[in-house]
């Protein structure tokens, strides 16, 4: 694959801020530069990118294309799929890498069919493969990782949020942004409305301990051992991956996941979490993960510091005697 071609990092933004996805995803694109010597380059859409397009150039460090379009005042598919595909027409990238949220499953297969590049979804690590690149995507829920690599002359890639880390701006290349008006035509759709997603997670990303449950505590009524877990600890809080959240059994603010908050605590306690990558990407990052399930074979197992493989009706009342006891030995 020759160095002519870019390596595009779509930047995501909602209401002039930018989220912090568009970093990651320059993250990963310069986690390609390692293997791959293209030139980067990252590309924002909208309507007013005046100063949202140097903030960019200046954080990041690289050239910026701010591509604005009279009336998108968000993310629209028809818009994002007409401009995107004629800016990228006369020289296809080698990647076009955006986040793997709501917004790229709509867009980034449209985008690639109509590029006629190969699109690769959920990434969470490269591979290098020879004179290519090859990429990790994990299935079923985790438990395998599957190994991709893009049988066309370009790929666009959608990157799990968490998986990637932006190291910051070269210090000696400011970043610099070029500006496009490009003017769309009508789209077929309308937007209607926009309705802000609640804040969730905020006394989650406070705790220094999280006491997380999943769906193998089996029973609503194991959550009373989960609570009386996390009273017997400092600065805890309960959390659980979205089945929970979903069967009701938790509030969704206290979901931890893609979908939920993103946690880093000193000790992350998974009660019988399975470990499906959407959880992990919000929680790999703890300082201590210690898992408590009766598979052997669980996901979660592989992101753990300490694994104990038994019944957790079993094993979280003597858990909480032995703090109990702990704690009257040292009044």
């Amino acid at each position: 694959m020759s160095s002519q071609y870019p390596i595009i990092v779509l930047a995501e933004h909602d209401q002039g801020e930018l989220k912090p996805t568009t970093w990651e995803g320059l993250g990963l694109a310069r986690g390609i530069q390692a293997h791959f010597a293209g030139p980067l380059r990252l590309v924002i859409l909208g309507d007013s990118l005046k100063e949202i397009g140097k903030h960019l150039a200046e954080q990041s460090g690289e050239e910026v294309l701010a591509i604005q379009t009279p009336g998108l005042s968000g993310y629209h598919p028809e818009v994002y799929l007409q401009v995107l595909a004629d800016a990228f027409a006369l020289r296809l990238p080698a990647f076009i890498i955006i986040p793997h949220t709501s917004q790229s499953w709509d867009l980034a297969p449209r985008l690639a069919l109509r590029l006629k590049l190969a699109c690769l979804t959920g990434i969470t690590k490269i591979v290098p493969e020879g004179n290519g690149l090859g990429f990790l995507k994990p299935l079923y829920g985790g438990k395998i990782n599957a190994q991709l690599e893009p049988a066309t002359a370009g790929a666009v890639l959608t990157f799990e949020p968490g998986y990637f880390k932006w190291t910051g701006a070269p210090a000696d290349r400011p970043g610099s942004c070029e500006f496009k008006t490009v003017s769309s035509q009508p789209p077929p759709s309308e937007l209607l409305e926009r309705i802000p997603a609640r804040e969730t997670g905020a006394d989650l990303r406070a705790a220094e301990i999280i006491v997380a449950a999943g769906r193998g505590i089996s029973r609503p009524e194991n959550l009373d051992l989960v609570q009386s877990l996390a009273k017997r600890l400092p600065r805890s809080a309960v959390a659980g991956s979205r089945p929970l959240c979903d069967l009701g059994w938790l509030k969704y603010n206290q979901q931890v996941g893609l979908t939920g908050a993103t946690v880093s605590p000193k000790l992350y306690l998974a009660l019988g979490i399975s470990g499906a990558y959407q959880h992990v990407a919000g929680m790999k990052d703890s300082g201590f993960i210690v898992s408590v399930n009766r598979d052997p074979r669980a996901a979660i197992l592989n992101w753990s510091d300490l694994v104990i493989v038994e019944d957790l009706e079993t094993f979280l009342p003597l858990l909480i005697e032995t703090i109990q006891n702990l704690r009257r030995e040292s009044n």
